[in-house]
């Protein structure tokens, strides 16, 4: 009996303070910058962007290990100078239009290019949209459009092979 009365009380507890908060309204976020409806800007303005500055520390001083090791790892990075490897690196870094797309070539075994795929060019700018029924039919025509480079049977536009090596 005294479960019972005690499960009494506290719902009524529990539904006398809900009632108080029921008409209370949670106040609006501020809105949030969107690209286009539903899909929020996801970088910041550069007047909004820090100092580089502010995030990159000191360099270490010129008797220590850790110059040392900065240096070996210089050293080492400039032997690859002129080398497929540092080309490989170069053109992976490049991340503008038309040229990052290339990135997809070999994977893909086709050129990306916005004339000949323009929905899968579209589509990889996009990628965070799956849940958006307009991504969706992008998809579905970037699907048809490698289908058609294919029968065309044309080459990559990159060196596959050496992609394909790089470490």
């Amino acid at each position: 009996m005294r479960r019972l009365f005690a499960g009494i009380a506290a719902t009524a507890a529990f539904l006398t303070v809900g009632a108080g908060c029921a008409g209370t309204k949670t106040p609006a976020p501020d809105a949030i910058p969107e690209i286009r409806p539903g899909i929020p800007a996801g970088y910041p303005a550069p007047s909004q962007l820090p100092g580089s500055l502010a995030l990159v520390p000191a360099p270490p001083a010129s008797d220590s290990a850790a110059f040392a090791q900065d240096e070996a790892a210089s050293t080492e990075a400039r032997a690859h100078n002129g080398t497929p490897r540092r080309a490989q690196a170069t053109a992976d870094a490049e991340l503008h239009f038309p040229e990052a797309a290339g990135t997809l070539s070999c994977a893909l075994h086709a050129p990306v290019t916005k004339e000949g795929t323009p929905a899968l060019v579209g589509a990889g700018a996009v990628a965070l949209l799956h849940a958006d029924p307009a991504f969706q039919a992008d998809l579905e025509a970037s699907k048809a459009e490698l289908a058609a480079m294919h029968t065309l049977a044309l080459e990559p536009t990159r060196d596959c092979d050496a992609e394909a090596s790089s470490p």
